[in-house]
């Protein structure tokens, strides 16, 4: 797995579910690692999107959390991961058409680089 990249993981404060300083704690410490990113990333389906909601995440550390994951592939080559964490009651309809999305966006890109 290449380069790893993080962004709005401070968001996590802004949701009331994580007031809990210790529980937030935890979150972050583990997504601080990098070998539990690539656990949680490298758990998508091979291409397409896939939704983890709570106990369903097998890491002890985000079973209070949902993720929602994908795979971008190009020309039938994996290219990379996407992934987002959030709240159980994260709005799902909007996150997965953001993903869906980005994802796309990302595929166009690469191909006009190789173009």
């Amino acid at each position: 797995m290449g380069p790893i990249s993080l962004s709005g993981t401070l968001k996590i404060l802004n949701q009331p579910e994580f007031k809990d300083l210790d529980k937030v704690r935890g979150i972050l410490e583990l997504l601080e690692n990098r070998e539990v990113i690539k656990q949680i990333l490298l758990d998508s389906p091979e291409d397409g999107l896939k939704i983890t909601i709570g106990s369903e995440n097998r890491l002890e550390g985000i079973n209070e959390c949902s993720v929602v994951t994908a795979t971008y592939v190009v020309d039938g080559e994996l290219r990379g991961h996407i992934g987002i964490l959030g709240p159980t009651r994260m709005d799902y309809a909007k996150v997965v058409t953001l993903v869906e999305e980005f994802t796309k966006q990302l595929r166009e890109a690469i191909l006009r680089l190789y173009e």
